[in-house]
């Protein structure tokens, strides 16, 4: 009876095959590098964009307490 063993027998790997070698960054993950400039440009925008939003929120609600602080110090003046 010709039987298969259970698990795959570990075989001993090269250093080029291995994983965990070094090769350059261009042979091995060139096609990322372009993805990756991308992500980069994404995460910017989207912290441009959340820095645009919020100084808007906090301008308008700057703006409103100014005008409300100086309703009032105008209001103070004017009973003088």
């Amino acid at each position: 009876m010709n039987q298969k063993p259970i698990a795959p027998v570990a075989r001993p790997v090269s250093r080029k095959q291995h994983p965990s070698s070094p090769v350059s960054a261009r042979g091995r993950y060139g096609w990322q590098s372009g993805a990756t400039a991308i992500e980069y440009g994404l995460i910017a925008a989207l912290v441009a964009l959340s820095i645009y939003v919020g100084v808007l929120v906090a301008g308008n609600g700057l703006s409103e307490v100014f005008l409300v602080v100086g309703n009032q110090l105008q209001a103070v003046l004017d009973a003088i």
